[in-house]
């Protein structure tokens, strides 16, 4: 499987932007275009249901060099209380991009520890070399090394929902912009990658652990609903 964007640094280095992703995530060449918008859509639409639930999603924008990192904690859309960490990374893939008054034709990166990334892309990211770096300990390991048989056959990158909204997130709010991002109040100006680490290793968790986050509040919001069934059952008799 190989992903359809330009190839740069070395024959298996592939880049993809912000605008791609968001217009096809797996490739130029590939999937149908009015199943591709019908998709598109539905998540824009569950994004503007989300972000009117929660009002606002906690982030954080950092710069390193010339490299910006976007830190996102997005709410669970099933389970109260639980919000996956994602970490987007965007990179100049040319030198030139340095100029640039937006971070549109910047290389892009990925990290998410939502369930359906963990099972479905981890190991379609790390294979194209598009998962940051610098997070691949906060992976599964069967999830970087684990051939996905059965949730994406084809390896093929796609609209995984907790990325879409953080990506749907930075061009809504016209966080490409690097003057914007400049007086951003949640921008953290030009710090140590000592410290980003620092950040992020305080702030993530791990995707195993977050998988089992999910699964114990699940348990207990089931379990919950039951018991408000039954008791709303019994005070009807």
């Amino acid at each position: 499987m190989e992903l359809k964007f330009p190839k740069i640094f070395n024959n298996s280095q592939i880049y993809i932007t912000l605008p791609e992703f968001l217009q096809n995530p797996t490739g130029k060449s590939t999937s149908n275009f009015a199943s591709r918008k019908r998709i598109s859509d539905g998540l824009m639409m569950s994004y503007h249901k989300l972000l009117h639930k929660y009002k606002h999603f906690d982030h954080e924008i950092f710069q390193i060099k010339q490299s910006y990192y976007f830190y996102f904690k997005i709410p669970s859309e099933t389970v109260d209380n639980v919000y996956y960490d994602v970490v987007l990374e965007f990179y100049p893939k040319e030198s030139k991009n340095v100029l640039d008054n937006n971070l549109n034709n910047y290389g892009l990166k990925f990290f998410s520890n939502a369930p359906s990334c963990m099972f479905t892309y981890t190991y379609v990211l790390n294979d194209n070399k598009i998962l940051i770096d610098k997070l691949k300990d906060f992976c599964s390991k069967e999830a970087l090394t684990k051939r996905p048989k059965v949730t994406n056959p084809v390896e093929q990158f796609g609209f995984e929902k907790s990325i879409f909204y953080a990506c749907y997130h930075i061009r809504e709010g016209k966080l490409l912009d690097k003057l914007k991002i400049s007086s951003y109040r949640f921008f953290n100006k030009k710090i140590k990658e000592d410290n980003l680490n620092l950040f992020l290793s305080k702030n993530i968790k791990h995707q195993e652990s977050k998988l089992k986050e999910y699964e114990s509040k699940k348990k207990l919001m089931v379990e919950r609903r039951k018991e408000e069934r039954l008791l709303k059952k019994k005070n009807k008799t």
